[in-house]
């Protein structure tokens, strides 16, 4: 009875488990592939890829979301995300952070059925060019060492840098630059004291609509004290600087002094510069700044000869002035005959006659390292007749 019973219960439980078996379908997980991803244009204005997509389930070609990466070696990974879409196919167009002449890297991507899904890459060469525009530069005009703002859009910053050039000689000094803003010093050895102005980015050249104009020179003073040759004499103003400035004095071209300063530099003090007060000339690029009897040489001469007559163990006095001079051995002849030095000052020059002499009209000469100075003179007697 028992067994019966037992029996009865594994055949029901056997049947119901048969009919809940046929009862259940099969359920099939949709899936979606990228299976293509080509580039249709690649121009000036943008380059733009087609991604073909197969579905598993045709009637299910829903899209959470769809889009496409590019980056280059060198940068951060960007996105276009284009959102749903229930198709088999869609289109991108790229044209925000591309250089032009630079290698970038696309794929696709997809989300089906909360999960991402990603398609092959293709590297490309980009022909984009964005528009530079220049709205301004600030300020337009300023000297060496000012920095100068320049304003506008599309600026390229992330491979190519910038560059300015400053008429045909000069480029200016960038010191940061970003889309919008440019900034940068004027450098030295400027050519020109009207700059256009050319900004290169992007492999593209852009002329500046405005120019820079460099500040016109000021002479304000020289150094003070008395300058002798091979001493320096240092020029002070404004919008003066050595790589740009030349200097005359008393017509002569003198060396100019490196320096970095823009309001004074120096010069060395020539040979042959005429007596007393000389004029003076300083070019700064194209402007001139002349001043008449400006500088004071300190070039020797003779005022007088004490006594008018000499001869043979007489006592000569020189006067005048700058008979001391700096690295300067000093010899005076007369009559062609060397004689002694008994006193040397700056205005004052004392020989004593010890070597003879047979001109009549002997001259007083005064040999200088970089000077000789001669003044005629008359003898009381000739040499020959005194000492008879």
């Amino acid at each position: 009875m028992n067994l019966k019973i037992s029996l009865l219960i594994c055949l029901f439980f056997l049947i119901i488990s048969c009919e809940s078996n046929e009862s259940v379908e099969e359920k099939v997980i949709p899936d979606a592939k990228i299976i293509s991803h080509t580039i249709l244009e690649n121009n000036e204005n943008f380059i733009k890829t087609q991604v073909d997509l197969e579905f598993s389930d045709s009637k299910n070609k829903f899209l959470e979301e769809h889009g496409v990466f590019w980056y280059k070696k060198s940068t951060p990974k960007r996105k276009i995300n284009f959102g749903v879409l229930e198709a088999s196919h869609f289109t991108a167009a790229i044209s925000q952070g591309l250089l032009k002449d630079s290698i970038y890297k696309t794929y696709p991507f997809i989300k089906f059925q909360d999960k991402y899904i990603y398609g092959d890459t293709i590297t490309f060469k980009s022909l984009f060019t964005s528009i530079i525009t220049v709205n301004e530069i600030l300020p337009k005009n300023g000297f060496i060492n000012d920095t100068i703002q320049i304003i506008g859009k599309n600026f390229c910053v992330e491979d190519f840098r910038n560059s300015v050039y400053l008429g045909q000689f000069s480029q200016l000094d960038i010191i940061s630059e970003s889309d919008t803003l440019i900034k940068g010093t004027i450098p030295a050895y400027l050519k020109e004291s009207t700059l256009p102005l050319t900004l290169k980015t992007r492999n593209t050249t852009t002329q500046i609509k405005d120019e820079f104009t460099v500040d016109e020179p000021i002479l304000d003073s020289l150094s003070s004290g008395e300058k002798y040759i091979g001493d320096e004499l240092t020029i002070y103003g404004k919008n003066i600087h050595s790589s740009i400035s030349e200097v005359w004095i008393d017509n002569i071209k003198v060396e100019v002094l490196n320096s970095n300063s823009i309001d004074s530099f120096s010069v060395k003090i020539p040979k042959n510069l005429s007596i007393g007060k000389v004029n003076f000339k300083l070019k700064v690029i194209d402007k001139v700044i002349e001043k008449e009897k400006y500088f004071q040489t300190t070039t020797p001469f003779i005022e007088s000869l004490l006594p008018q007559k000499v001869g043979f163990l007489d006592t000569l006095t020189i006067k005048g002035n700058y008979f001391k001079q700096k690295n300067s051995q000093l010899k005076v002849y007369v009559g062609n005959s060397f004689q002694s030095i008994v006193s040397h000052k700056k205005n004052e020059v004392k020989i004593f006659i010890d070597r003879y002499f047979n001109e009549t009209e002997p001259k007083v000469k005064l040999e200088f390292n970089d000077f000789t100075i001669e003044e005629p003179r008359s003898n009381k007697t000739s040499s020959y007749q005194r000492f008879q």
